[in-house]
Order: structure tokens, then sequence, then C-alpha cells
């Protein structure tokens, strides 16, 4: 009877947990997932309601509608250094992102692009594409990179048909629309904020370091990782359930020697800044490797890899998005080395043409922080204020730049295109006159050896006897001297006696004739006084003008401004470096080598 309670009992409890079990999911899953549906609903329309007023977004709604299978993965490698405490300093820095769909926007863009390169095309395209590429960067997020060099299944053919596009000379209009879109996508695709990253360092050895850290909302990730071995791999992944990663060897850069530190556009690629704007797009977008060729610099700087083991950085206002293409240019033609750009502003034209020297101060001034020990050589050009940016930096590190080369780009020089070279002279003349002389006085001074004063002669002594003919003798002298002296116009009494008490007669004195009065030059029998004012004037008229068309020459007044400025805070700083302008390459080869060697000396 009691067997027969117990088990109804537990039938009943059983049937209760049944029970519950239906009511859970027949009830409470259905509320919950209505829940989470009406919550996503409300989120849409929430950003929806933004969208439509304009306002920036606080959150980017695109990564709620991306898959993982979506994602891609983009690595700037950098550089490896020693710390101050002999550990190995690394920098990872990349970006996460989705390849940009085709949408109306995109579309407006890329047709207003094709319509911008062809040869016809008019200022109202310019301006048409200014006004779409408003700054949108938080809310679409249009940054940094191209497919072309991630790291996904399709992108080695990608690579591969972009070099072959990037090389060949084809002028067809749909071959440049094909280039176009290459190196257009970075600035079309969508920067994904707040992914996980993970990013290990592995040595040789096995041994590994592993870094968390996630993107930014621009969804770039950069972290500076310590480990107590030198890292020769780094792995980054994207921690999401179907996870993306990519990999590239370590450059160890030690802590001495040489390097230099180059600006890009216009010094060793050809991009024309100081151009109109269809130009320089023209140039970035659809011209090929061969037109951005600038004669005599890679043959410079691959000198001075070779001969002197220089390493090599640069920093540019160029924008993130074409950051691939401007590594394979590079790589084809110049020593590879880190490469740093400048963030995407939302205006493709302005971001291909700003000139600030302020963006590159940071990456410059980090570059020689990082490595006290080593001597730079600034190299850069006159379409930008590069003059500017590498003079702060060496009133910032005057013991290390050893040398400042400025590239003299066409028309940016003089208001006149034909006297660029002639001011560029005019500069290297100031240059060394006032700064290179002055060094090289005040390096002569510290290296000259301090003479000693002479001894001074001994004292010679005499004896009281010869003392008393040397004053006999000076007096005889003295008394001889006065009776030449014969004129009763300028005789002294005291002459006149001495005479006298002689017995001799005074003589005249003889007196040289006066200098003849001078006559005024009279004027040209062939010339009348009217046509003497006339000559007089119109020479004052020939050296006004002189001086007023000088005075024209603003681009050239500015320079000198500039320059005298540069070189005042040169000398004030204590920098001892190489300083000129240059057309060619060929002359800084000799010129840069001569000074390295003299620092290792």
């Amino acid at each position: 009877m009691m067997m027969s309670e117990s088990s109804s009992s537990s039938c009943s409890r059983r049937q209760r947990l049944l029970n519950m079990m239906r009511t859970t999911k027949d009830v409470y899953i259905p509320a919950v997932q209505n829940s989470l549906s009406q919550a996503k609903l409300s989120l849409k329309n929430y950003y929806n309601s933004y969208e439509e007023s304009g306002e920036t977004l606080p959150f980017d709604r695109s990564i709620m509608e991306v898959s993982d299978r979506e994602l891609q993965l983009i690595c700037y490698p950098s550089y490896t250094r020693i710390g101050t405490d002999k550990s190995y300093v690394t920098e990872v820095r990349g970006m996460v992102y989705t390849n940009g769909k085709m949408n109306r926007r995109n579309r407006l863009i890329f047709s207003i692009c094709k319509q911008l390169i062809k040869p016809t095309a008019s200022p109202d395209i310019e301006k048409e594409l200014e006004s779409v590429l408003v700054d949108d960067s938080i809310g679409s997020k249009d940054t940094l990179c191209s497919s072309a060099t991630v790291n996904s299944s399709d992108s080695s053919s990608v690579s591969s048909s972009f070099s072959a596009g990037s090389n060949s000379t084809a002028t067809s209009q749909h071959f440049q629309e094909e280039i176009l879109r290459e190196r257009l996508a970075g600035f079309l695709n969508k920067t994904i904020p707040r992914m996980p990253i993970i990013v290990d360092l592995v040595d040789r050895d096995g041994n590994q370091e592993t870094e968390f850290t996630s993107t930014d909302e621009y969804g770039l990730f950069q972290i500076h990782t310590n480990t107590s071995f030198l890292p020769r791999m780094i792995r980054v992944t994207v921690d999401v359930s179907t996870p993306i990663s990519t990999r590239y060897d370590t450059n160890l850069i030690e802590d001495s020697g040489i390097a230099v530190i180059s600006d890009i556009d216009d010094t060793i690629k050809h991009t024309g800044v100081v151009g109109d704007k269809r130009s320089v797009f023209c140039n970035v977008f659809v011209n090929s490797f061969s037109t951005w060729l600038i004669r005599g610099m890679s043959l410079w700087y691959n000198t001075l890899k070779d001969s002197e083991n220089v390493d090599f950085f640069y920093v540019s206002n160029s924008p993130y998005q074409i950051y691939p293409t401007l590594r394979q240019y590079i790589s084809n033609e110049y020593p590879m080395g880190p490469i740093f750009l400048k963030q995407y502003a939302g205006n493709l034209l302005c971001s291909l043409i700003s000139s600030s020297a302020k963006l590159k101060i940071p990456s410059i001034a980090q570059i020689c922080s990082d490595f006290p020990n080593k001597k730079f050589i600034l190299v850069g050009d006159s379409g930008e204020e590069d003059l500017e940016a590498y003079v702060a930096t060496a009133r910032n590190f005057p013991s290390q730049i050893i040398g400042i080369y400025i590239r003299s780009c066409k028309e940016s020089m003089s208001d006149d295109p034909a006297k660029d070279w002639a001011v560029m002279d005019e500069l290297n003349s100031i240059i060394s006159e006032k700064y290179l002389s002055v060094i090289r006085r005040n390096t002569s001074g510290k290296n000259k050896k301090k003479i000693s004063p002479p001894i001074p002669p001994k004292k010679i002594r005499i004896t009281k006897e010869q003392e008393e003919d040397i004053k006999k003798s000076k007096l005889l002298c003295s008394n001889t001297r006065l009776d030449k002296i014969h004129s009763p116009k300028t005789a002294s009494p005291l002459i006149h006696s001495i005479n006298e008490t002689k017995g001799q007669p005074p003589c005249a004195v003889n007196i040289p004739p006066q200098v003849p009065p001078r006559h005024c030059s009279r004027q040209s029998l062939s010339q009348s006084p009217t046509e003497t004012t006339k000559s007089a004037i119109a020479l004052q008229q020939q050296d006004d003008y002189a001086l007023y068309s000088l005075s024209l020459d603003n681009k050239a007044e500015e320079w000198k401004i500039r320059l005298i400025k540069a070189i005042n805070t040169l000398l004030d700083s204590g920098v001892e470096a190489r300083f000129m302008f240059f057309k060619d390459a060929d002359i800084c080869i000799e010129d840069s080598i001569s000074k390295i060697r003299s620092i290792k000396e």
C-alpha cells in the first residue's frame, strides 16, 4: 500500500516536470524570441531614424548585419625594436573591414570617378564628387584598405591581376576603369568596430606570447607588445565563430647606424600635388607605376641600402586607403620599410592633396624617439610643408638629424615656372652662406687646438754708466731736430731762444704750395641739360622696374622667408646637418654618403 503511494507521488512529480518543460517550450521560449525580435526591430528603427535625420550614429549598425564570412583582415607591418629593459617591443597594426557593396552611394561615387578620369571632364565633376564624399567617417566608416592585399581566398588572384594591370601601358577606357575600380575599393569598404583581436608572437624555438585587443570605432587596431624573446612571426586573428587570420614576419631594426625617413608623394612617386585635382586623381587611381617613377630617386635609395646598410621609413600624407598600391610600388622600386599614412577624413580629393605638416610630425617623432642612438636623413619635397616638418623634427632631435634634402617640384618654387631652378639655386646659395659655412666654422673652432701665448722676452739689465750715455744720446738727437726748424711763422719762442744762443740767424721753412681749387665738371657739349635729366630719369625707372619685377615673385620671396626661419631654427638648436634643395637625385648620392661615412668615422 505504501509502495503504491510512493510510486504515485513520484509519477506526479515527473508529470509536473514534464508540464513545466512543455510550458517553457510552448510559452516562454516563443515569448523570449518575440522579445528579441521586437528589440532588434526597435534598434533598426532607431538607427533608421538617425539616418533620416542626418545625425551621427553612436554605434555602427553594420556590425549587426555582417556575417563572419564577410569579414576581411589586413595588417600594416611595422617593426620590432629593443627596449630600454632589453626586452623586444613589437608594434602590430591592422584593420577589420568588409568589401564595400555597390549600393546607391557607391555606384554614384564610381560613376562620378569614371567621368573624372576622362580628358573632357569639367570642373563641375570635381564639385559633384566632393559633394557626395561628405565626411561620414563615423556612420559609414569609409576607411583604409583595398581587397588586393587581404588574407582571403581570392587575394592572390586579385593581387596578380592588379600587378599586371598597374604595370601595363594600355590606354583603353575599359582597362582604365578596371584599374580605377581596384584602387578605389579601399574608399568604398566598410570598417567594423569593436571586433576582438588576438595577436600571437612566436619565435623559432616555439616560445609564444599572446595579446588581446579590439578594433576602435574606425575598425583599426594598434598594439605594442613586450617579449623577452625575439619574435620571428606574428599571427593576427579576428576572434569570431569562424576565425580569420593572417601572419607575417617581424622586422627587427637596431638602435644604431643610419636611417632615412622619406616622404612618398612627389618625393619617390610622381603625384603632382601642386597641380589641379583631376591630374592628382588620375595619377593616383589610373596611371601606371611607370609614370610614377622619379629619376634618380630609386638609384639613390638602393645605393644607400646596399653600400651603407641604411634603414628606411616612409611617412606620408597619403590616406591609408591606398596603402596596398603604395606598398606594391615601393617593394618594386625601393628598399622596403614600414609605411605610415594618415587617417582618411571623408573627402577623397582633399585627402590626396592635403599638405599639413602636422599630420607627419607625430609619426616621425615616434620613430626618432624609438631609436635614440640612430642618425636620420630626412627626404621630402617642396610641394608640401616637408621643410617645416623636418626642421621641427631637427629642433626636437638635434643630435640625431644629419641631413635634410628637399626635392624641388615643378611650379612650386616660383610664380614663373621657368624660374623654378633659378630660385632653387638661390636658396642653396643662402644655405651655403648662412648655414653650412657657419657650422663649418663652428666645427673647425671646436677641433682647433688652443695655442699657448708666447713667452715674454727677458728684460735686459744695463749699468748706470750705460743709462747716462743713453740719456745724453737722446738729448743730442732732440737738439738736432730742433735746429732743423727755422720758420719764423711757425717756430715757437723756445726755438728762437735756442737759435739766438748759438748765434745762428733764423731761416724760413719751406712751405708746400697750396692745392689748386677744383673746377666743377661741365656738361657734355653734345648733350643738353634737358637730355641729361631725361637719361637719369630713364635709368632710375629701369632700376625701379627691376626691383618691382622681383617683388612680384611671391612664391620665391615666401621661400626665402621660410628658409631664413628654418636656418635660424637649426642654428639655434645646434643642428649640424647637410641641407639642400635638389632637382636631380644624382647630386645627393655622393653628398649623403660622404656625410654618413664621416659620422661612422
